[in-house]
């Protein structure tokens, strides 16, 4: 669009931040309507009943994902310092493939071990990544379409599984029962 870089890196990271509270509210909305069993009693009880525990979450998901992002940049950042002072050697796609690895466990242990935002983590390790890495990366064309291929074959499995869903829940859906059930009264008996 012509852009400054500045600008368009703050928009798109804006729009990634925005991303990951979205996922956090979908989590937080859809745990009002998941019920949890307890052990004790049998009690059925809601996950969040209370503005305390609403509130409690969406923070502590939002800034334990921003932590763990910030930690999981500097893991990245200090793996490739590693690398050029241990290995003596540039390569590129040893960046690449740190660069993925890292973010993808940073994802991974912000939201499947602790539980807070893994989009957010991802998002600010990407971040701390970007600050902080200037000087250290060898080939920037070679991360660019890296990550490029890997954003398009990610949208492409994404679009693709929402049609296939959506597909599904259209065809199984009792509107095309109904309307079967409507062509067949309206059609003339011989």
């Amino acid at each position: 669009l012509g852009a400054p870089a500045a600008i368009t890196l703050t928009v798109s990271g804006e729009s990634m931040f925005n991303d990951g509270t979205a996922i956090v509210l979908f989590n937080l909305f859809l745990s009002l309507y998941s019920v949890k069993e307890q052990i004790l009693g049998g009690v059925t009880t809601f996950a969040y009943t209370t503005f305390v525990d609403i509130a409690v979450y969406f923070i502590t998901a939002c800034v334990g994902g921003a932590i763990i992002g910030a930690m999981g940049g500097m893991v990245i950042v200090l793996m490739l310092l590693l690398f050029d002072s241990k290995l003596h050697e540039e390569n590129p796609l040893l960046q690449l493939t740190t660069t993925i690895s890292m973010s993808y466990l940073t994802f991974y242990i912000s939201e499947g071990i602790w539980g807070f935002s893994g989009v957010i983590a991802t998002v600010t390790a990407g971040i701390f990544f970007s600050e902080y890495s200037r000087g250290l990366i060898v080939s920037k064309e070679v991360l660019d379409a890296g990550w490029e291929m890997l954003e398009f074959m990610g949208n492409t499995m994404i679009f693709s599984l929402a049609g296939v869903i959506s597909g599904q829940v259209v065809s199984s859906s009792d509107v095309w029962k109904y309307e079967r059930r409507a062509s067949a009264e309206r059609a003339p008996s011989e």
